[in-house]
């Protein structure tokens, strides 16, 4: 039976940017990454495989050159946190925070990305609770470059929620869930953005991130629907709820109209 062993050596490279480590002979998957944490030099890393070592051999490392953010909000107040998350051929590219605190009391921040390969690729920006940010389109043209973004204002959506009669359901607790699929493992991940009651009349607005063709679930988490039974027999539920894609611009108040609950 193999085993694993997991070395950590940190090296500083000389003017030509070559550094030397010695190992006796055998199979290594070597990773090398830059550990200064600099903005143009963070999280540059590539993996390659040593099947038998010689004498003075050298092995080659070409690092990707990254894309560089600069991410503010459009009317031009501080941040409080900022989140990343890219999309990319139905996996998570890249992710991570801008700022260190919270809150930030910065106007601006920056942060890099790994390029990606082919195809273009969604980079998600959150600021504050969530409902601040944009969402940006990143293509393999980008490498080298430095993109800004600005994070918008949210977009509000109203929705009016009634029993199987049409009676208003008042004091209902009500969720917006921004929705990431995955074409990989064929999932759907939820990310919650707002939460309210609804009032008198059955309505509540909740706030999301504005973008193109946003995947959103409104969502009742204190109501459930059956969804089948474990390999055990007990029986599976889910929050009742119901999934829209839609375009939203930022500051808009779209209606979703009347949803009808129906008793669990």
């Amino acid at each position: 039976m193999g085993a694993s062993l997991f070395v950590t050596r940190y090296c500083y490279t000389n003017d030509e940017g070559e550094y030397e480590i010695y190992l006796l002979p055998g199979e290594y998957s070597v990773e090398a990454t830059l550990a200064e944490q600099r903005p143009d030099r963070r999280g540059w890393n590539q993996a390659f495989s040593i099947a038998k070592t010689d004498k003075d051999k050298r092995y080659d490392i070409t690092l990707p050159t990254p894309i560089f953010v600069e991410v503010e909000n459009e009317d031009g107040s501080q941040m409080e946190r900022v989140e990343y998350l890219l999309l990319h051929q139905g996996r998570t590219h890249g992710s991570g925070q801008v700022f260190n605190r919270r809150p930030a009391k910065e106007t601006k921040g920056s942060f890099v990305l790994d390029p990606i390969a082919s195809e273009t690729g969604l980079l998600y920006l959150f600021d504050g609770d969530d409902k601040y940010g944009t969402i940006e389109t990143i293509t393999p043209e980008m490498a080298g470059q430095t993109v800004q973004f600005k994070l918008k204002a949210p977009a509000n959506v109203a929705v009016t929620l009634v029993d199987a009669d049409g009676k208003p359901l008042a004091d209902e607790k009500v969720e917006m869930m921004l929705l990431f699929r995955s074409i990989v493992y064929r999932s759907t991940t939820q990310r919650r953005t707002d939460s309210t009651t609804t009032d008198a009349n059955g309505k509540a607005v909740l706030q999301v991130v504005p973008g193109k063709n946003v995947s959103v679930r409104i969502q009742l988490p204190d109501r459930y629907v059956p969804t089948g039974r474990t390999s055990g027999g007990m029986p599976m539920h889910q929050p009742y709820g119901v999934t829209r894609e839609l375009t939203l611009a930022p500051g808009e108040t779209l209606d979703w109209g009347t949803l009808k609950v129906n008793e669990p």
